[in-house]
């Protein structure tokens, strides 16, 4: 049995939307591009409690993506897990952003091996691969996998429709862009 270890997944009362739209992108994902691997899904308390001697170099970890890696107990605990798993099993971090990286991450992630981080915005993977030294590359937010099929499978108001735009380092979309935007889809561009 080949499993998949998805570590670091909120409760349902957990995480705001943009956390659940990720987890529900990449259990869409896994199942569409894993379909022979049974998916084992820990909460950030259940991650010390993996056994690590049990994987197989067919088995893959993954670990939640989202928010900025190096900050929440997550970063710690998949720390440790990364420590603890045989060479040969592959850890795969999803799409993060890295504001901070510290000393202790420097010592330990290159020397890391099966590992992959992904990074979801250019300054990330700059800083993974530098300050990291560790396999990276830029993948964007899973969430963007949101393709309207969500729709079908909720009942919402289509009438009423709330945009939120990024206010912080991460936005790549001004506001002049932003406004044009809206009035296009409002009809009014």
């Amino acid at each position: 049995m080949k499993r998949i270890v998805y570590a670091g997944v909120f409760p349902e009362e957990g995480g705001n939307l943009g956390d659940h739209a990720q987890i529900y992108c990449v259990r869409r994902w896994m199942a569409k591009h894993f379909p022979d691997y049974v998916v084992e899904e820990y909460t950030v308390p259940q991650v010390s409690t993996i056994d690590t001697r049990a994987l197989t170099s067919e088995d893959i970890i993954f670990l939640r993506g989202g928010g900025h890696f190096g900050l929440y107990g997550l970063h710690k605990e998949s720390r440790n897990l990364l420590l603890r798993k045989p060479k040969d099993v592959l850890a795969v971090q999803l799409p993060v952003t890295i504001g901070a990286i510290a000393d202790q991450d420097r010592r330990v992630f290159p020397n890391v091996e099966n590992y992959m981080l992904m990074c979801r915005c250019n300054e990330s993977l700059r800083l993974a691969r530098e300050e990291l030294n560790t396999d990276a590359f830029f993948v964007p937010d899973f969430s963007f996998l949101l393709d309207g099929s969500l729709g079908k499978e909720v009942e919402r108001d289509t009438e009423k429709l709330l945009f939120v735009f990024r206010d912080d380092h991460e936005n790549r979309i001004g506001k002049e862009v932003q406004f044009a935007m809206l009035n296009a889809l409002m009809g009014m561009g």
